[in-house]
Formats: structure tokens, C-alpha cells, sequence
């Protein structure tokens, strides 16, 4: 992560406790001057979640120092402590969903099982790269249309929280919005030789079942493809090997327990599909540059 982004909190744009959801509409088209001084030029990170949905024109966004050609149409989703920012210059109108999902009573759990909503709202942002970009979603006009329309609707259910049928009927519409693009993803993919479904069918499968013993075998079986194509073709989207990656989802579960629980270093190991604690605890330290023990302690101040 570049040291010079700036962080922004979640308080500039929520003002309403378990409640974390925005609608934001820009014109950098017709009124450029009128945003000089927002962040939307400027490299910057937070630790919620914002869709990305370009209305007109067509600009450069940055991520996570890469830059990344969009349009009128595309929509995309990035992730929490991502660092961004728009090429300056540029014009283009825009919507940002900001939402952070612990704060928002939907059925979380659930979406887990649509592979449109795993492959957009989790795979691809994390595999993300130039050559693979193309996996993003573009809509049509009339989509789009019909998407910009529900943000609008969104922005005003949002703007009336206080009403607890506002609320409601705003959680609604998120949730409706969220399966929507889930299924339009899910649709982009039919009748194309794409191996991205088949290496997010396994993806999710190391993701639900990381603490226990997954071989190559069953991955590659998820997925419909033999081992040899398999690892190939995880490796050609992830940049990653299958165990490699697999090893980053247990690393990422392991901060999790050691941040939020009292379970001491063997029972976390365990938990997180490591047999030796031993090993978890040298493999913890290789990847993280300090012990268990020392980032449980750091993570708590």
C-alpha cells in the first residue's frame, strides 16, 4: 500500500451507527471545477466496500498502483484498504455504493452460494490485473439506465434513514441491487471459454473449507478441469499457486481469531487447517515478519 494515501474513515461518509450504506453521485463531465477538493483525484483507501459504476464518458482509475481504463457502463467493486484515486483531467459522471456489510442485517451467508455474487463481489477483486480486467462487468444502456435509477432510489431511502420504513425499504433495495448485478455476472460468462467460473468454484471451496485437508485433486474436480489445466489456469488468474493462495485465506483467518478471540496460537492453528502449530507459528512469522504472539499483541495496541 502507497504510505502517501490518504486513509479516510468511514465517519465522513456514515453518519448512523450499524447503518454503513451510501449512494454518491459525481459529474466530473459538465462541472469538473466543483469537486477540486474531494478525494475522488487523490490516492486514498477505507475499510468498507464501494461499487464503482462509470454513467458517461470514460476515465483512468487507479488501483492499488495500477492503472485501469473504464467506461461509460462498466461497474466494478473494490475493496476494502485499497488504494485509489481517478487520472486527474478526466471526465466522466459516476455513482459510488459505499456500504460496510457487518453493519447491514442481509442474508450474508446466503449470497455465498450465487456464483455471481463470489465472483464479483469477492474473486475478482482480489485477482485482480490488466490482462484479467476484462472479467469486469460493462452494461448496456438500458442496464445501465435501470441501475442508475435504483442508486438514485437508494440515495433517497438513505437520506430518510431515520424512518424506520426508509431503512427498510433501503436494506430492500441493496439486496435487490447486490442480486441483480450478481446474476447479470454470472450471466456474462455464458457461452464464453472463460476459466474464470471454474477457478472461482474453487476459490470458494478453499474459502468454506480451510480448515481442513484440501487436495489438488478436489479442487481441480470442482472446477471441471484436470490438475495439470487447473494449476495453470489458477495460476494465469490468481498469480498465485492453489496452495499458495489457500495458505493466504487460512494467514487471513488466523489475524482474524488472533485479533477478535482468546484461543491460544495451537487451537488457531488448528482452526485454520494447520496440523503443526510449530509450523503455523514459523510459516506465521515468514509471511508476517513477527510472531503470533507479537501481531495478536500490536492488533490490540
Amino acid at each position: 500500500m502507497n504510505e502517501h494515501a490518504v486513509f479516510l474513515s468511514g465517519d465522513n461518509f456514515f453518519d448512523t451507527p450499524n447503518y454503513h450504506i451510501s449512494s454518491v453521485y459525481g459529474d466530473y463531465l459538465r462541472r469538473p471545477s466543483k469537486y477540486m477538493l474531494d478525494y475522488t483525484f487523490l490516492e486514498h483507501y477505507h475499510n468498507f466496500s464501494e461499487m464503482v459504476f462509470i454513467t458517461e464518458g470514460n476515465t483512468i482509475q487507479t488501483i492499488n498502483g495500477i492503472d485501469y481504463p473504464v467506461q461509460s457502463g462498466d461497474l466494478f467493486l473494490i475493496e476494502g484498504n485499497t488504494t485509489h484515486c481517478f487520472h486527474p483531467g478526466t471526465k466522466f459522471c459516476l455513482f459510488n455504493l459505499l456500504f460496510d456489510k457487518m453493519t447491514l442485517p442481509l442474508p450474508w451467508q446466503e449470497l455465498q452460494y450465487l456464483p455471481g455474487y463470489t465472483m464479483f463481489f469477492e474473486t475478482e477483486p482480489r485477482v485482480r490485473k490488466p490482462d484479467t480486467f476484462r472479467n469486469h462487468l460493462r452494461l448496456n444502456e438500458y442496464d445501465s439506465v435501470q441501475l442508475a435509477e435504483k442508486l438514485v432510489q437508494l440515495a433517497n431511502f438513505i437520506r430518510f434513514k431515520g424512518n424506520p420504513y426508509s431503512r427498510i425499504e433501503g436494506l430492500q433495495l441493496l439486496l435487490e441491487i447486490i442480486t441483480d448485478i450478481s446474476k447479470r455476472y454470472e450471466r456474462h460468462f455464458e457461452n464464453t471459454d472463460s476459466p474464470f467460473p471454474k477457478i472461482n468454484n474453487a476459490i470458494v471451496l478453499m474459502k468454506k473449507k480451510f480448515h481442513r485437508v484440501i487436495t489438488l485433486e478436489e479442487l481441480a474436480s470442482v472446477a471441471g478441469l484436470s490438475e495439470r489445466s487447473f494449476t495453470r489456469q489458477f495460476k494465469i488468474i490468481t498469480q498465485d499457486t492453489p496452495i499458495g493462495y489457500l495458505m493466504k485465506i487460512r494467514l487471513e483467518h488466523a489475524k482474524d481469531y488472533l485479533k477478535n478471540t482468546s484461543l491460544s496460537i495451537s487451537e488457531i492453528a488448528f482452526k485454520c487447517g494447520f496440523a503443526d502449530s510449530n509450523y503455523f507459528t514459523k510459516f506465521f512469522k515468514t509471511q508476517c515478519k513477527v510472531s503470533p504472539r507479537q501481531w495478536r499483541k500490536n492488533s490490540r495496541g
